[in-house]
């Protein structure tokens, strides 16, 4: 959450656009940040004070605020994709997904072993997010955690709008797992290794 403004509001307005901006984070909608207490923001913290048991006079008050932003902490945590490497090698970690009707790859986030990451700190742009990733043993085998969906990826950090003519535009194609995230707001992705050491995609787990 951004609680810097580009209006240039007076402390009463400020603290009324962060009430607004944390409102529409958390699920309330309150309208436009703009420093007004509308009717529809009037209608968004009644609401977000009778959930959470909120009394007093004051409309913005400090208890508002300060349970406007935990919530807007805990909302964030839950929101977006995480990566999860639970191998014993280090891994790079890509994903793809439609956005606008448009094919849209990124990458490489690296993952030491035992770490998460998250690719995606907001709410899911698309139901079905496409994920790779890759590694090397420390006898230089690699390992690939991938499927039958390609699409373009860069050898160096990358950010790829369109998936057509990868390697004429300088990039590979790179066979893509889909992950069905189920509608979720937020998605945990781990990359695990069998007993057998080959290499597999665990089931997700929304949140």
């Amino acid at each position: 959450t951004n609680l810097t403004e580009t209006s240039d509001y007076q402390p009463e307005a400020a603290r009324h656009a962060a009430a607004q901006r944390l409102l529409n984070d958390v699920g309330y909608e309150a309208g436009s940040v703009d420093g007004y207490l509308g009717r529809r923001t009037r209608r968004a913290i009644d609401r977000f004070r009778d959930d959470f048991g909120i009394r007093g006079e004051m409309i913005v008050s400090n208890e508002l605020l300060d349970t406007l932003v935990g919530q807007a902490v805990e909302h964030r945590e839950l929101s977006g994709y995480q990566f999860c490497n639970r191998t014993n090698i280090e891994l790079y970690a890509a994903m793809g997904y439609t956005e606008d009707d448009a094919w849209r790859t990124e990458g490489w986030w690296a993952l030491a072993p035992g770490t998460c990451t998250k690719a995606i700190n907001d709410s899911l742009p698309s139901a079905q997010i496409y994920t790779y990733a890759v590694g090397y043993t420390t006898a230089g085998d690699q390992v690939e955690f991938g499927g039958d969906y390609p699409l373009c990826a860069g050898d160096q950090a990358f950010e790829i709008v369109g998936n057509v003519d990868c390697e004429s535009r300088g990039y590979v194609t790179v066979g893509f797992e889909r992950v069905e995230t189920e509608g979720r707001s937020g998605w945990v992705q781990e990359f695990v290794l069998d007993g057998g050491g080959a290499n597999a995609l665990a089931p997700g787990r929304g949140q």
